[in-house]
């Protein structure tokens, strides 16, 4: 099955601060998945990432096989984000 949701070696950083340090992970269609941790451990910041509300510093998101960075406009169309 392929991936809905691919995260490769996601970067974010507010200042000093590590928001997101080397973040890399994969859903598949279908599958469920929760965010769980602490507070401040990033995964607001991720998802607002996942969704154009904020930039990465570096790594790679993938939505349903397009690359965030070239079709986020698609991303948005396509499946509401």
């Amino acid at each position: 099955m392929s991936n809905i949701i691919q995260i490769n070696n996601l970067n974010k950083s507010f200042g000093s601060v590590n928001a997101v340090q080397n973040l890399s992970f994969r859903v598949k269609k279908g599958e469920l998945f929760a965010f769980l941790g602490v507070n401040g451990a990033g995964k607001s910041t991720t998802i607002n990432i996942m969704c154009g509300q904020l930039s990465k510093d570096s790594g790679s998101v993938f939505i349903d096989k397009h690359d965030l960075d070239k079709d986020m406009d698609y991303i948005k169309r396509e499946l509401g984000v």
